[in-house]
């Protein structure tokens, strides 16, 4: 579990960096005033990310391996169903969590919560069960971390802007 959390804190590191980079070069190519690098929202995100995040996902692949074991095809396609099914509670504990340790109020996350987990969940779900099939279908253990390290970063880059914009509603 450790090396785990701390795999998705680098992911998370490493996706809000960017996430950070491409807002501020937005920002200079629209000619409005870019923002400056945010360090606290990085270690806030990588903090979520290793508290968080990490142990969480370790629960949930831990459980559904053991609740769904094998190999077959049809042990896989149930795994990932069963991984896809719990996703909204993953997201919605770690939007909420990251909004608390990113120092906004219980009311604030509670919001956040409500407004960004059904279309993060939306969007996973194009994301997640298509490389979540392929590593437990085609890849050793060992050799599943630098596919998901990979997706990883590019799906933490994408939750770092959900998490740190503004909450509509």
């Amino acid at each position: 579990m450790m090396r785990g959390s701390a795999s998705i804190c680098a992911s998370c590191t490493i996706g809000d960096i960017i996430c950070q980079g491409l807002q501020i070069s937005n920002a200079r190519n629209a000619r409005k005033e870019a923002p400056t690098f945010d360090l606290w929202r990085t270690a806030s995100f990588a903090t979520s990310g290793l508290l968080v995040m990490g142990p969480l996902s370790y629960s949930i692949l831990t459980v559904c391996t053991k609740v769904v074991p094998g190999s077959s095809t049809a042990a896989i396609v149930g795994r990932v169903g069963l991984i896809t099914a719990l996703e909204p509670a993953r997201l919605a504990t770690f939007i909420g969590a990251h909004s608390l340790i990113s120092g906004r109020s219980m009311q604030e996350a509670r919001h956040k919560v409500e407004c960004e987990t059904i279309p993060t969940y939306l969007r996973s779900c194009l994301v997640w069960p298509p490389f979540l099939f392929v590593a437990f279908r085609f890849l050793r253990h060992e050799n599943r971390i630098p596919l998901m390290a990979s997706i990883g970063c590019v799906w933490n880059t994408y939750m770092s802007y959900v998490t740190s914009r503004q909450a509509n509603r």
